[in-house]
């Protein structure tokens, strides 16, 4: 093996360990939120009464179908609005679909 192809595998190399040591963010993007809030204003329109209670953004928290700590992203797709209290009391558990 000459000193070049040495050289390159090298570089190659370094590329990957930087490259697998990149950290993902945890913050879930604005435009994941968006899309997520609205599906859920929808579903909400859908089966509750005229009546219904108004909602509150407070009072609910976004959360990751698939875990993000299971390789869980933050596609619009993998996010849903929960009831807080829900949020908050559950842990990274994976559903048994996702095993």
């Amino acid at each position: 093996m000459d000193h070049q192809t040495l050289g390159w595998m090298i570089v190659i190399f370094l590329v990957v360990v930087f490259l697998a040591s990149k950290k993902r963010s945890r913050t879930i993007p604005a435009r994941s939120k968006r899309v997520a809030w609205a599906k859920f204003i929808l579903d909400q329109e859908r089966t509750q009464s005229r009546n219904a209670k108004r909602l509150r953004m407070k009072d609910y928290e976004f959360d990751h179908i698939r875990p993000f700590s299971k390789g869980g992203t933050h596609d619009p797709h993998n996010i849903r609005v929960i009831p807080q209290k829900e949020n908050r009391s559950k842990r990274a558990k994976m559903r048994s679909f996702w095993d």
